[in-house]
């Protein structure tokens, strides 16, 4: 088997396969068909996909991109076929972004198939969302590497994909989030992809009431323009280009001609307010998979979740990141997401872990022992929300409840003095009744209910890792003993 796979693969055989795949226009489905056997030979062995590159098979898939005539399902190969491309070493991310142009026909197919009920329309668009974020990720870190190091995955951007922003945003508000399944695939490809678009230099876009920046604004990651010698390496200092005057630089300068705002009107821009369309999707995410005020780490609540096929730790991070990139990189954001979140006027009579809403999940995901990242990514959303203060967190949601993010943070703040009004316990973040009687004054049953408190409290701090739960403790090592009733008539 693994002979036929790399005689499949083989430089010959996969040049045969391409010139099949080239006739699209006299013989569509052997075209198809020969797409296909390129990529399950590359997916299968991984060192195809650099013969791929040397047999140009780059310059074949845009013109599938270019051509007015490909299907859907030539969309979807052809997309299939970059992707794999992408995990290659040496010139071939350059090439294509900067010289077959991929970031404009990655948006006009964006923009296309996010409209389309075609056949293979859905697939085409996965296809196109995980080739997007795999081409920034990689040519971004390509030159941010040229141009400074220091960034992370997830921090990369260049302008040359600022075409992108637009018909991204908008796939944010049109993709389908139904109730019974919030976040349906390209709805979670999508996310991925956002999560590298700068907020600030767009925001005209994530926000519609917000001014378009200038053009001298930062979109991310600016660096030196590149374009390409003739072996596709990288050539500093040099101006964007179009590579040589070969057929496809040709037809790319049509079809920028073609899409030109003087020659065709330009789609228009997202309507919507990304920061809430976010937030109503992990809303959406958390009230499906917890409903009520059930605890994440119930065996029942974590066997539904498995039942419905979604590993919650994988799903709903990225939603949250998404939310906090939004509320990092604009105040008006911010302040939209925490009118929702932690409303000034929130009801605090009761204990806010224990509530069944959006805030009481999240703060119960903030002692998960079976959901790690969402855990953490949790907790970080609301510390920005929160000015990324500890003191201002423990004060919003109580120290009982911040402590162990805190703690995990390295942000070792002590109970905030008074929480969000003078009644407020800065432990607990509830309101606090009138002041009971004394401990003399309590009756038995008083006094128990004030241990149970007390117990709760630090059961919590033991489960978040702080420390052990002393009274626990006590117990195991017979510190306790019961005590003879109180003989009423006695004297």
């Amino acid at each position: 088997m693994s002979r036929l796979l790399s005689e499949l693969s083989s430089l010959s055989n996969l040049a045969h396969f391409l010139d099949v795949a080239k006739e699209l226009s006299s013989d569509a489905e052997a075209s198809k068909q020969a797409m296909r056997c390129i990529a399950n030979a590359i997916l299968l062995v991984p060192a195809g996909r650099e013969r791929l590159v040397d047999l140009d098979g780059d310059e074949f898939c845009t013109r599938v991109y270019i051509n007015e005539a490909s299907s859907p399902e030539f969309i979807f190969l052809a997309s299939r076929l970059l992707f794999f491309m992408t995990y290659t070493d040496g010139p071939f991310i350059s090439r294509v972004v900067r010289q077959h142009r991929l970031p404009t026909l990655l948006a006009q197919q964006i923009e296309n198939l996010g409209q389309s009920d075609a056949p293979f329309a859905k697939d085409a668009l996965a296809d196109i969302l995980k080739l997007h974020f795999s081409a920034v990720a990689k040519y971004s870190k390509l030159v941010g590497h040229e141009s400074g190091p220091g960034l992370v995955l997830g921090e990369y951007w260049d302008d040359v994909f600022e075409p992108t922003a637009s018909p991204l945003i908008k796939l944010l508000h049109t993709l389908p989030s139904p109730s019974s399944n919030p976040i349906t695939g390209n709805l979670t490809y999508a996310i991925h992809a956002l999560l590298n678009v700068p907020v600030a230099p767009f925001a005209h876009l994530w926000f519609p009431q917000s001014p378009k920046p200038s053009r001298s604004s930062s979109s991310g990651t600016q660096s030196p323009r590149p374009s390409l010698d003739k072996g596709g390496s990288l050539v500093e200092g040099s101006g964007s280009g179009s590579g040589s005057g070969s057929p496809l630089s040709r037809a790319l300068n049509l079809l920028n001609r073609k899409s030109s705002p003087s020659r065709k009107t330009p789609p228009p821009p997202p309507t919507g307010d990304s920061a809430i369309r976010a937030l109503s999707i992990l809303q959406s995410l958390l009230a499906l998979h917890l409903p009520g005020n059930c605890e994440p780490d119930e065996a029942g609540v974590r066997a539904a979740t498995k039942d419905k096929g979604v590993s919650l730790d994988e799903v709903a991070p990225p939603v949250v990141a998404l939310v906090t990139r939004l509320a990092m990189g604009d105040e008006g954001a911010k302040s939209r997401i925490t009118a929702v979140v932690l409303p000034t006027d929130m009801d605090r009579s009761s204990p806010l872990e224990k509530k069944d809403d959006f805030l009481g999940r999240c703060l119960r995901l903030m002692t998960s022992v079976y959901y790690p990242t969402l855990k953490d990514a949790i907790g970080e959303m609301l510390f920005v929300l929160c000015g990324s203060d500890g003191q201002a967190l423990s004060a919003a949601i109580g120290y009982g409840n911040a402590a162990g993010y805190l703690y995990n943070k390295g942000i070792m703040a002590p109970p905030p003095a008074s929480a969000a009004g003078d009644d407020v316990n800065p432990i607990t973040g509830t309101r606090e009744a009138p002041a009971g009687p004394s401990l003399s004054e309590m009756t038995d049953e008083e006094k128990q209910r004030e241990a149970e408190k007390l117990f709760v409290l630090f059961d919590r701090m033991e489960r978040m890792g702080m420390a052990k739960n002393p009274i626990r403790e006590a117990f195991q090592s017979g510190k306790f003993e019961n005590l003879p009733k109180k003989d009423d008539d006695s004297d």
